[in-house]
């Protein structure tokens, strides 16, 4: 952390962080580890002003567009993210999922279709531990 920025971070409400492990080449498999490890780092930049919230601002996982490194776009591993690390998250933190309807970019994070139809199971299975 930057001691530079201490002022900023003091003078914000929330702090915001964007995780994609997709853009960190991280495997599907390792994605869990990946995003919570970047939370982590995250709370070291929030000792600047202990109690300040952190809220994640996006994160998701590509249903389509290229591979990159060992991260594999696919609605299979899209489910998996959001059943891994989504439903964790929003049980941790104020959360903005990314993005409900970008279905002709590339690479895609849609959770619905052309036709307005959930692309994947986005039930939310949060339970308490």
């Amino acid at each position: 952390m930057d001691g530079a920025n201490t002022a900023v971070i003091k003078a914000c409400g929330f702090l915001g962080t964007d995780i994609y492990p997709y853009f960190q080449d991280s495997s599907i498999d390792n994605s869990y580890n990946v995003f919570w490890d970047s939370m982590q780092s995250v709370k070291v930049v929030a000792k600047a002003s202990p109690g300040k919230p952190i809220w994640i601002t996006e994160s998701g996982w590509p249903v389509s567009g290229a591979t990159k490194g060992a991260a594999v776009p696919s609605k299979t591993n899209a489910q998996q993210y959001w059943i891994s690390v989504a439903c964790s998250a929003f049980k941790e933190a104020n959360t903005f999922w990314f993005t409900l309807r970008d279905y002709t970019a590339n690479p895609s994070f849609s959770g619905l279709d052309a036709n307005h139809k959930p692309i994947i199971n986005l039930k939310l299975l949060i339970h308490d531990s």
